[in-house]
């Protein structure tokens, strides 16, 4: 009950709020006729701060109206400002055609504060599009423009873009100190709608490090903060963000109930601000939902309308959600055809969305930009042009040393998989290159491979096995190994083998350390390993996921196997799938 109280006042707040606060018409005449600076600076800023304030379809129409009046009077500050503070009002490309003529006019005109605005909302604008090494590019480009200006009221916006690129690259730690420091740092931050944005972005932090709990406050901090200050149609947007941010918080702490609360209200407000873009995530959340509740059909219907809002408003994260989710839906109609097309969809989009290049492209911004204030700091245009020339040198025999280096390691991969499919066939333990387990599964006590204490040397000596005893327990093994593969068992620990050769744990672990000079798990997943080579080389494996194969091949999960995969082999199941076919026309 408490939550639909809330949510009434929430949308009460909007409904009262005024949808006109100015005549507009009256500003832009008073404009014309304005000789002082400072007067015409206010007018233009309140004509600016409309854009924000009115209903969309509204501030669509005065920003056409500002933009023609504008051109008329020559008044390329105002056409400017136009231009960058209608970005909420227009689709992608529109809002960077007009950046760019924002970015254009500025420059020629000499108007840093100007150019520097622009550089910001194209930031945002590739930022909100997933093309992060762009925002990060024209981020540090506004950033240079700012300090150079010493303009301490845009620092604060800037620093948050760049902490969103460190959120986006992974770099949680280093975007929460940013955070928490323009929380800190900025005049009146409670007050400004910045607090909502910064709570919202740390509640995503703590989703990723899956502190649950922590999200949930940020997140109610930030829904809070809209019932308590006087709110605008521009913070409408910002609704049926936050809503589908707790349907997302629900779902993964499986409060299925509260989730679809959210999403109801959600997507009524955001068919209320007309804020079509947020429908397709909502639409997400609320199939998951559907699936959870074994509606699969309704689940498929739901899906299906989110690709639709996703194909109008396109988003590499929902694109990947929704190929997800459609594949569980066939894979639970039975249609595995088609589940495993749309497995793979969401295979191939996880690689683009996730990829290490994109990050490390991150970093080589942060290294070029690093390196242009250095450039910046010298007075000699001669040593700037011999330094580019060295880097540039320098770059391209890095390139060339790359080149040879990825050569080589792709030529020692084959060699490797070669050397184990011999290893897998010959049916002999693959060596680790690790030289110590990876991850244990979840089966597995480590404190079962400890030997047993002794009171006294003597009593140590007595009960140690003699080398009969431990090559009678080795034969047993390979001919448990060889004849019933109790590797497979993915449950299997020292204990149940111990009992299954009629031992105790420390002889068997001795005889597996004296033969093999390995541990218990090492021994045993270096036959899983075999298992799964052998898996992918048949005519099985090419119908089967790595998730598949990890199954048969005796592992519990996906994760642990590729781990073991990677440390037994050098290379990764899917590199070694992937690299089969030329290995076998080589032979």
């Amino acid at each position: 009950m408490k939550f639909y109280i809330f949510s009434f006042l929430l949308l009460f707040n909007f409904l009262a709020m005024p949808q006109n606060a100015v005549n507009a018409d009256s500003v832009i005449e008073a404009v014309k006729y304005l000789d002082n600076d400072n007067e015409i600076t206010e007018k233009t800023d309140l004509l600016i701060s409309e854009l924000y304030i009115l209903p969309i379809p509204q501030a669509r129409e005065l920003s056409a109206k500002i933009l023609d009046e504008a051109r008329s009077m020559n008044n390329k500050t105002l056409y400017i400002l136009a231009l960058i503070h209608s970005y909420r009002l227009n689709d992608y490309n529109s809002n960077i055609v007009n950046l760019n003529k924002a970015v254009a006019l500025a420059s020629a005109d000499e108007k840093p504060k100007l150019l520097a605005a622009a550089y910001t909302f194209k930031a945002i604008i590739f930022r909100d599009n997933g093309i992060y090494d762009s925002a990060m590019t024209y981020a540090l480009m506004a950033q240079d423009l700012i300090e150079e200006m010493n303009d301490d009221e845009s620092k604060t916006g800037i620093l948050q873009l760049i902490a969103d690129m460190h959120f986006h690259a992974g770099e949680y730690e280093n975007a929460e100190k940013l955070y928490i420091r323009i929380q800190a740092e900025e005049p009146g931050h409670y007050d400004r709608f910045n607090y909502r944005i910064i709570q919202n972005n740390l509640g995503l932090i703590k989703i990723k490090q899956k502190k649950y709990a922590e999200a949930e406050l940020r997140f109610k901090n930030s829904l809070g903060h809209f019932a308590k200050i006087k709110a605008n149609h521009a913070d409408s947007s910002g609704i049926p963000y936050l809503f589908r941010k707790f349907m997302e918080l629900y779902i993964l702490m499986g409060d299925y109930a509260r989730a679809e609360s959210y999403f109801e209200n959600g997507y009524k407000l955001s068919r209320y601000f007309n804020q079509d873009t947020e429908k397709a995530g909502l639409l997400i959340g609320k199939s998951k939902i559907l699936l959870h509740q074994g509606k699969i059909d309704s689940a498929l219907k739901v899906i299906r309308e989110a690709e639709i809002w996703e194909n109008k408003f396109p988003d590499l994260g929902y694109k990947t959600e929704i190929n997800k989710i459609l594949a569980e839906i066939y894979r639970n109609l039975r249609d595995f055809e088609k589940a495993n097309e749309f497995l793979s969809m969401y295979s191939d989009l996880m690689v683009k969305q996730d990829s290490i290049s994109n990050r490390a492209r991150l970093m080589h911004i942060y290294a070029a930009h690093n390196y242009a204030i250095t450039l910046r700091q010298l007075d000699n245009y001669k040593l700037q042009r011999n330094l580019s020339a060295i880097i540039a040198v320098l770059v391209f025999m890095g390139l060339i040393v790359n080149s040879v280096y990825f050569v080589r390691i792709r030529r020692k991969n084959r060699m490797l998989m070669e050397k184990n499919l011999q290893l897998a066939y010959k049916n002999e333990v693959i060596p680790f290159n690790t030289g110590k387990s990876a991850e244990a599964e979840p089966s597995y006590d480590p404190a079962e491979e400890q030997t047993e204490t002794f009171k006294t040397e003597s009593d140590k000596k007595q009960r140690e096995p003699g080398e009969k005893v431990l090559s009678m327990i080795t034969e047993r093994l390979n001919e448990m190994i060889e004849n019933e593969k109790v590797y497979l068992d993915s449950d299997l620990t020292l204990s149940i083998l111990a009992e299954k050769l009629s031992t105790n744990k420390t002889y068997l672990l001795k005889a597996i350390q004296k033969k093999y000079n390995m541990n218990f798990l090492d021994f045993i997943n270096g036959y899983r390993i075999n298992e799964a080579i052998r898996i992918i080389d048949s005519e099985e494996g090419k119908n089967l996921s790595i998730e598949g194969i990890a199954t048969l091949s005796g592992f519990s999960n996906r994760v642990t196997f590729s781990k073991i995969f990677k440390d037994a082999t050098g290379v990764s199941p899917a590199y070694f799938i992937k690299n089969l076919d030329s290995i076998r026309d080589a032979e």
